[in-house]
C-alpha cells in the first residue's frame, strides 16, 4: 500500500466477551461501518461482532445505519438521518453514494470519538479486513496519525488501497485528514461542481 499527503448472534458465532483491547496501542484505530437495516450486510456485521473480527478488533468501533437496530447485546447502530438508496453508474460504474457518506463523515467528526485514535478506518460490511495487518502497514509511520495539535498546522494522510488510489471498501485516514475532509467538504463540492458542470457522478471514494 502507498501513503498519500436486533437479535443476538447464533450460539455458534458467540466469541469472547471483551470487545476492546485493554490498552490503546500505537497506530490505534477508530473503525466504522455503514450497514443497511436489513439483509446480508446486517448479518455480516453480526457475524463479525460475534467473532470479534473486522472493525470489532479495532480500539473503538461504531456501526451506523438509518435505523436503530440491536446487533448484539450492548451494540446498537448509531442512526444517520439519510436514505441509503442511491443510483448506480458514473465514471467508475459504482454506487453514487457521496451524499450518503457526507452525512456519515459529518457524524464521525461531530461524535468526536475518532480524535482519540491515530487513524480512522471506514470499512464496508462485506470487506475482509484484518486490523492487525493494517497496523503492520502503519508501523512505518508510527504516530503519523496522531492529533496533538490543530489540523491546520498538520498535514492529513490517507492510505492508497489500490494502484489508482483509495477504494471505498477500505478507507484509511489520519485523524487530521478526517478533520480536513469534513471542514473542506463544501469547498470541494463547489470546486468539483464547476469542473463537472453540476453534481459529479462519483462515488464517495472518488470524491474523497
Amino acid at each position: 500500500a502507498d501513503f498519500t499527503p436486533a437479535p443476538q448472534p447464533s450460539p455458534q458465532f458467540q466469541g469472547h466477551r471483551d470487545l476492546m483491547p485493554a490498552k490503546a496501542r500505537h497506530n490505534s484505530l477508530f473503525c466504522f461501518a455503514l450497514t443497511r437495516p436489513f439483509g446480508a450486510e446486517l448479518e455480516l456485521m453480526r457475524m463479525q461482532h460475534a467473532h470479534r473480527t473486522s472493525i470489532f478488533d479495532c480500539e473503538e468501533h461504531i456501526v451506523y445505519s438509518n435505523e436503530s437496530i440491536l446487533l448484539a447485546q450492548g451494540l446498537t447502530t448509531q442512526v444517520i438521518n439519510v436514505s441509503l438508496d442511491c443510483e448506480f453508474g458514473g465514471e467508475r460504474s459504482s454506487f453514487l453514494n457521496t451524499p450518503i457518506f457526507k452525512e456519515v463523515w459529518v457524524e464521525v467528526v461531530e461524535g468526536s470519538k475518532f480524535g482519540n485514535y491515530d487513524w480512522t478506518v471506514k470499512v464496508d460490511p462485506d470487506c475482509v479486513f484484518f486490523p492487525d495487518r493494517l497496523r503492520t502497514v502503519l508501523s512505518n509511520r508510527l504516530g503519523a496519525g496522531t492529533s496533538n495539535g490543530d489540523s491546520s498546522s498538520q498535514s492529513g494522510i490517507y492510505l492508497s488501497t489500490c494502484w489508482f488510489g483509495m477504494l471505498g471498501p477500505l478507507e484509511v485516514l489520519s485523524s487530521e485528514a478526517v478533520r480536513i475532509l469534513v471542514a473542506g467538504w463544501g469547498q470541494c463540492e463547489t470546486h468539483f461542481g464547476k469542473l463537472c458542470g453540476g453534481t459529479c457522478a462519483w462515488g464517495e471514494d472518488l470524491f474523497v
